[in-house]
């Protein structure tokens, strides 16, 4: 498979991949009445990765030019406002359903929760490591988002995509190994593509780009920090299925930052909500 050309594609098709059918059902109920608050609105699109990532773009795109970027929903909700950031996750609906390709494959859901937990753990870890962080709610989106070159994968390329998920459970290896070796492009570099596409924060994007490898980071990066620990954190928990057999070492200044492994860690953070 030509990698150029399937970078190309994915890029494509990036704008049209669908949201979880639970949350656009969760969404259409939330929205069917004025009576439905706000900021319920905004949990629920907080809940799906692309939702969150449309409305990121919208305001982003609206915001470009000015000092800063836009990384959470609350931001983005007093951006633009209520109305825009609904009608913009309102296009989600339209936008089909997840495939789903047997036991071994990204089941979507699990998916999903994976996406989730990362989020709740990377927002308590985030808070640990900066504790005056203005604004909590950006962990939680970065774990949300990290592996959303996966999704786009799943959707975009939904038998190819079982094979490598299949064969890196059966293989014992690291996942982005085994999409960089049968398919030519692996969810980091598609993550890495997204955001520069979205205009998503710098700090936001290298999450979506790089959240393995530690030993190969260069510069500091408390989201992406948190957004390690959480993803290893909501695998140790087995919230949802993040496809990966094989996690690397936590570096030695986290644990020594954290006080303990990801392991020692899980038994201090609050356990994950039911979603």
């Amino acid at each position: 498979m030509s990698q150029t050309p399937l970078k190309h594609r994915l890029i494509r098709m990036a704008d049209e991949m669908p949201a979880h059918p639970r949350n656009v059902h969760r969404l259409l109920q939330a929205t069917s009445t004025l009576a439905t608050p706000p900021k319920m609105v905004a949990r629920i699109i907080s809940q799906d990765p692309v939702m969150t990532l449309l409305v990121l773009k919208a305001a982003n795109l609206i915001h470009f030019g000015h000092s800063g970027r836009i990384a959470s929903i609350d931001a983005a909700m007093a951006l633009v406002g209520y109305n825009t950031v609904k009608n913009v996750a309102l296009k989600a609906v339209q936008q089909g359903i997840l495939p789903s390709n047997g036991d071994q494959s990204p089941d979507p859901s699990a998916l999903l929760t994976h996406f989730q937990a990362t989020g709740w753990y990377a927002r308590q870890i985030g808070l640990r490591l900066n504790p005056q962080c203005l604004d909590p709610s950006e962990f939680y989106v970065a774990g949300l988002l990290h592996d959303v070159g996966k999704w786009l994968l799943c959707f975009a390329l939904p038998g190819d995509y079982a094979q490598v998920w299949r064969l890196s459970l059966q293989e014992k290896r690291p996942l982005k190994e085994v999409e960089q070796r049968e398919l030519g492009i692996d969810h980091e570099e598609i993550g890495t593509l997204l955001g520069e596409k979205w205009l998503l924060p710098v700090a936001l994007t290298e999450c979506l780009g790089s959240h393995h490898g530690a030993k190969e980071w260069t510069g500091r990066n408390v989201l992406r920090d948190a957004v390690l620990v959480g993803n290893q954190i909501a695998v140790l928990a087995k919230a949802g299925q993040g496809g990966c057999p094989v996690q690397e070492p936590l570096p030695a200044r986290l644990k020594k930052q954290l006080g303990g492994k990801p392991a020692e860690l899980l038994a201090t953070l609050e356990p994950l909500p039911e979603l």
